[in-house]
């Protein structure tokens, strides 16, 4: 982000050209593994603007005026289990900052179905119940996972640890203490 930011602002104020521009990007999958194929999609907080996408020579991979939302959710995603994605804005550029993820475990619903499943990553390391996912262009560092129940109409948080899985490429939740099922 911090180079994409520094490219833009440039780019208005013109000090370089374009061609002189120099990205470094790795890409990455996180998938959900086992989830429901026909998950229900509902975007909230149409932005006022829009992205543009011109992947490569072939204008049938390219797509103009992509809204924006503030907010994507997920309506089982797993049996009982419904996830938001969002990104938080850095107030001086237009990059987001984080992106953020929450699972929303509905009462009676198993936990233990949601798995990450990652593809494309150097290496995912768990360590201090920090998920670090190993790039050639850096770390992305996602902190410990914060997470609580509702009982009785108060939020009590709930011990929760990142689990890496033997093959090393796919992230699930445990719960030290347990929880209120």
């Amino acid at each position: 982000p911090a180079q994409l930011a520094k490219i833009h602002d440039e780019s208005h104020e013109k000090k370089k050209r374009e061609s002189e521009a120099m990205i470094n990007l790795h890409a990455f999958q996180m998938m959900f593994k086992d989830a429901n194929p026909n998950v229900s999609i509902s975007a909230l907080g149409k932005k006022d603007y829009y992205h543009n996408y011109f992947i490569g020579n072939d204008p049938a991979r390219w797509a103009s005026e992509v809204g924006l939302y503030s907010k994507i959710n997920y309506t089982g995603i797993y049996p009982g289990i419904d996830m938001a994605a969002y990104g938080q804005q850095n107030a001086e550029t237009a990059f987001p900052e984080q992106f953020k993820y929450e699972f929303m475990v509905h009462p009676g619903a198993d936990p233990e179905q949601i798995k990450l499943l990652f593809k494309g990553q150097d290496k995912l390391v768990v360590e201090n119940n920090q998920l670090i996912i190993k790039l050639s262009t850096g770390d992305i560092i996602e902190n410990s996972p914060y997470t609580y129940q509702m009982i009785n109409g108060i939020r009590q948080e709930v011990p929760c640890n990142f689990r890496l899985s033997a093959g090393g490429n796919t992230i699930s939740f445990e719960f030290p203490s347990g929880y209120q099922k």
